[in-house]
């Protein structure tokens, strides 16, 4: 893709776990766009992480200060130092800052909005929602996009002897007359009932909460916290029960990231959000979620087509590179 444009400024003030995805999704971004991006950053930590990511010449903290306009001039020099025509704004941007980038008639003014509090898109170029089907009004100046959320580079550079010796360590691989012996695991998010959880337990299945981090068997609160080796633990991931659908989403990515097969509801958010990469029983249906469960033990073609399904659409839908390609259609439109 050739530049059609000037540079551009991010600005971002997040929490430090979306903050470095944010960094390694524009580090793709660049590469597509073929442009320098410049960071405006208010908060010592994220500046940090940012270093550690992207280039550190690129990288601008700003002090916060008392008075505001200060702090916009410094901006205000950055944006005419580095060339910037479009600003990115991702988070809590301080309010000052935001108003004056609006009256700015040489910036074109994304908006990237975290949580669920409605803005007037009119204000801006763009605003930018979080949902799992990328989508785009130019006309309403509305687009929704996957997040980045998900390092897949974090599952590829699992060391695996680890998590064999951890499987080990827990019971949940033995070795006997040469011949490996595995427990089947079920991890779940959401409310399983008693009755299902003795199905599992009668058929001797592991099971662990993603939620509650308790179950079966307990892993140390550093392991718990770490997602990746969790998810290389689980077979299957059940999804049930009526919690924060963001939650959820999050966990699903992961799974799919890293081969465990999900197991959802029938229901069109998560067909949408899984395609063919999964299976999916009826809410109301305990019979059906056993079939499902029943499958995964020991139909191996069956898991190996689910799992490639799977693969395909988190790479297609929402890994670094899908949403760096979308992002890079919307700044060449603006």
């Amino acid at each position: 893709m050739t530049t059609k444009f000037k540079n551009i400024a991010v600005l971002i003030e997040c929490d430090e776990a979306q903050a470095s995805h944010w960094f390694e999704l524009f580090n793709h971004i660049k590469k597509y766009l073929k442009i320098d991006i410049q960071f405006i950053l208010w908060n010592n930590q994220l500046a940090d992480i940012a270093r550690s990511i992207v280039d550190i010449d690129t990288v601008h903290l700003i002090p916060r200060s008392l008075f505001k306009l200060n702090g916009y001039k410094e901006i205000n020099l950055l944006l005419q130092k580095y060339d910037i025509s479009k600003c990115i704004e991702i988070g809590h941007i301080p309010n000052f800052v935001d108003w004056k980038l609006k009256k700015n008639n040489n910036c074109n003014i994304i908006k990237v909005v975290i949580d669920v509090k409605k803005i007037d898109a009119l204000e801006y170029s763009l605003v930018i929602y979080s949902y799992h089907t990328a989508k785009v009004n130019y006309q309403k100046k509305i687009a929704y996009t996957p997040f980045p959320q998900i390092n897949y580079k974090n599952f590829l550079d699992l060391d695996t002897q680890m998590v064999l010796d951890l499987k080990q360590n827990l019971g949940l691989i033995s070795y006997e007359n040469q011949t490996i012996n595995k427990s089947f695991v079920c991890g779940h998010i959401g409310i399983l009932s008693e009755e299902f959880i003795k199905y599992l337990e009668y058929n001797n299945c592991e099971w662990y909460d993603i939620s509650t981090k308790q179950g079966s068997f307990v892993l140390k609160e550093d392991l718990s916290n770490n997602l990746p080796i969790v998810y290389e633990l689980l077979d299957c991931l059940i999804v049930s029960g009526d919690i924060d659908q963001s939650v959820i989403h999050y966990h699903i990515l992961n799974a799919i990231a890293s081969g465990t097969i999900v197991v959802a509801p029938r229901e069109d958010q998560y067909q949408e959000l899984l395609g063919r990469g999964a299976l999916y029983y009826s809410p109301n249906s305990s019979s059906e979620l056993a079939a499902c469960i029943d499958v995964i033990q020991k139909n191996e073609n069956k898991k190996f087509v689910i799992r490639e399904q799977a693969s395909e659409q988190f790479q297609r839908k929402y890994s670094y590179q899908a949403i760096a390609q979308f992002w890079s259609h919307l700044l060449s439109r603006i």
